[in-house]
């Protein structure tokens, strides 16, 4: 089964027509439909498929076919899905303080891993829709994020730290930008380590990006994100049909880099703007694909044909589209990419096409020399009316479809020559350009140095008069000098000529005094050179069975902490589970316990309203018999005062 988009259907039938004894062919139910049916009777004419049966499936859509909705939507959803779906993992590697890497992980863990190293300022989350895209693809991916280094040494001794403790011993190597040049900075040191190389928007030099850090050393973070971020802006202020993807992955990366720290910013500024160089003798081209965008923010055809100049006999493509973050703008396209480079090395990847049976087939072919019956030559020769005019018709609708799709094609190749000659004068237009400026500034730089070569003439010659006009004056003088000092040496001649040959005798018993003794010392120093030999020897030895010493002692001081950490593991889990055992019995006493007061509560205050019941009837009842007493008191005192009245 061959499954193809429009742009690779020539590719496609090619590939089943070649090595299949069948077509089978799956495509999107568009146009396409109509340039696969005249591909078919093209090759068919040329004899090349004529014997073989042809089936069409027309699918609504590919699989794995996702809701159609914004990209930023799109994109925010998958980013929510891989961080769902795929843990991030840590690991401490190197001695002291060690440094910490971060990485996200998924694929078969017995394969040879393809190692993602980001570009300079992202973190390895920036490869989550290569993750979504190849989840079920069997390649082991394996996102990084590396430590803050200073050096390009210093991190490739930390990145063989890190795949050392994952115990990885082969890998597949993807870098974007600066994740491809410290790929190629690792290959120089251990080469047979890396099976492949995919250079994605990757570059073989930082000459023209070398400068001096100690404007950026000390600079706020906000300025640091600024440096990247203007970068990548620059590179993406472009308008086409994915400029609007390109802006989004941008955002998507701003966002990203907040959550890098100073240290870890300057770290990749470092790595970027400090000078090295790699050996392409160290890595073999035919295992190396070069993935470059036209539209990303270096000068990417420079860039391009620099890395294909460097690595002749590597695999290329140049993207129209997908700015400086390919992998997010256009990650299903570059997820083929991928898979195509990954096919050559792990045959597990390769589609699985199987020849279609002829006797299944609902189509058969008719063969030039098969025997044909009378009654079958009968039936042909007795079409009935009806037959004959849907015949008609069909012809009729075949050949307008035929002079449709064919005016479509002269069309679209019509267009396509417009669109190519436009290109091409865009293209020569632009060289021209480049050479004007080039021969204006050539012009302007002669004129310059031919000023600079006038000037440098007129000074030297000013210099050579006054140097002559001294060299006169000098001269009188030293000519006066001599006379007069001529009678004065005349007179001390004879007296210092004897004292001259008795300093020249003490000069030679002298050299000859300090020769003898240079030759003693000369020994001396041979004989300690070659006991300092023997002693580095020595010493190197010694060295080498102490850093075996140490590499065993660090193997086995590893295996224990991993044990340690493992038991540590356990017991963490049995606290918790014990504590969790606790928590819930004390959780069910305390529930008891309110439960109990509650009731208590209930119970006093239900008490204390009775008790206040009684004590207000009881205070009524007093009452009433205060006020009955009184008033019998009172009744007696005027019965008391009706009798004495009367």
């Amino acid at each position: 089964m061959t499954r193809c988009r429009e742009d690779g259907l020539d590719d496609a039938l090619e590939l089943s027509a070649t090595k299949h004894n069948s077509i089978n062919i799956e495509f999107q139910a568009t146009t396409l439909m109509q340039r696969i049916l005249m591909h078919i009777a093209n090759t068919s004419q040329r004899n090349e498929i004529a014997d073989r049966p042809i089936e069409i499936r027309v699918m609504s859509g590919f699989r794995r076919a996702k809701k159609k909705t914004t990209f930023e939507q799109s994109d925010t959803e998958v980013f929510s899905h891989f961080n769902s779906a795929v843990p991030m993992q840590k690991v401490t590697v190197g001695s002291g303080t060690g440094r910490l890497w971060q990485y996200y992980e998924i694929g078969p863990a017995h394969k040879a891993p393809l190692i993602l190293l980001p570009p300079a300022g992202c973190p390895a989350t920036i490869f989550f829709k290569i993750f979504e895209e190849l989840q079920d693809s069997q390649i082991r991916l394996l996102a990084v994020q590396h430590p803050p280094v200073k050096t390009h040494d210093d991190w490739i001794c930390t990145f063989t730290d890190f795949i050392s403790h994952l115990n990885i011993q082969e890998f597949h190597l993807l870098g974007c930008g600066l994740g491809a040049f410290l790929g190629l900075l690792y290959a120089r040191v251990f080469p047979t380590s890396i099976l492949s190389f995919i250079l994605l928007n990757g570059y073989t030099t930082n000459e023209e990006m070398v400068t001096d850090m100690q404007k950026y050393e000390f600079a706020p973070t906000a300025v640091l994100r600024r440096v990247f971020l203007e970068k990548y802006e620059k590179g993406n202020m472009v308008t086409h049909q994915f400029a609007q993807r390109n802006i989004a992955s941008i955002s998507f990366v701003k966002e990203r880099m907040e959550s890098f720290q100073h240290d870890e910013l300057l770290s990749d500024l470092f790595l970027v703007c400090k000078p090295a160089f790699i050996d392409p003798s160290k890595v073999d081209d035919s295992r190396v694909t070069i993935v470059t965008s036209e539209d990303f923010s270096s000068d990417s055809a420079v860039v391009h044909y620099s890395v294909i100049e460097t690595f002749k006999d590597a695999r290329s493509v140049l993207m129209k589209y997908g700015g400086d973050f390919p992998m997010i703008s256009i990650g299903d396209e570059t997820a083929m990419y991928i898979i195509v480079h990954m096919r050559q090395f792990d045959s597990s990847l390769l589609p699985k096409l199987e020849p279609l049976d002829k006797s299944d087939s609902p189509l058969q072919p008719i063969k030039a020399d098969a025997p044909i019956s009378s009654e079958t030559t009968q039936q042909a020769q007795q079409p009935s009316e009806t037959e004959a005019q849907a015949v008609q018709v069909e012809e009729a609708t075949q050949q307008n479809d035929e002079n449709a799709n064919r005016e479509e094609e002269e069309r679209l190749q019509k267009e396509e020559e417009d669109r190519l000659a436009r290109e091409k004068a865009e293209e020569e237009e632009r060289v021209r350009r480049e050479e004007e400026e080039k021969a204006r500034q050539d012009e302007e730089e002669r004129i310059a140095r031919e000023k600079a070569d006038e000037e440098e003439r007129l000074r030297k010659e000013e210099e050579e008069r006054l140097r002559r006009e001294e060299e006169e004056r000098l001269r009188r003088e030293e000519e006066e000098r001599v006379q007069r000092e001529e009678e004065e040496r005349v007179a001390r001649e004879k007296a210092e000529e004897e004292e001259r040959l008795r300093r020249e005798e003490e000069e030679r018993l002298k050299r000859e005094e300090e020769e003898r003794l240079q030759k003693e010392e000369e020994e001396r120093k041979q004989r300690e050179e070659e006991e300092r030999i023997a002693h580095e020897k020595a010493e190197e030895e010694e060295r080498s069975r102490r850093e075996e010493e140490e590499r065993v002692k660090r193997e086995e001081e590893e295996r224990v902490k991993r044990e340690e950490e493992e038991r540590a593991q356990r017991e963490e889990e049995e606290r918790l589970a014990h504590e969790k055992a606790e928590e819930e019995e004390r959780l069910k006493r305390e529930e008891e316990e309110r439960i109990q007061k509650e009731e208590e509560e209930r119970q006093r205050k239900e008490d204390e309203e009775r008790i206040a019941r009684e004590q207000a009837e009881e205070e009524e009842k007093q009452k009433n018999e205060a006020e009955n007493n009184t008033q019998e008191n009172q009744e007696q005192e005027n019965q008391g005062e009706t009798e004495g009245q009367e």
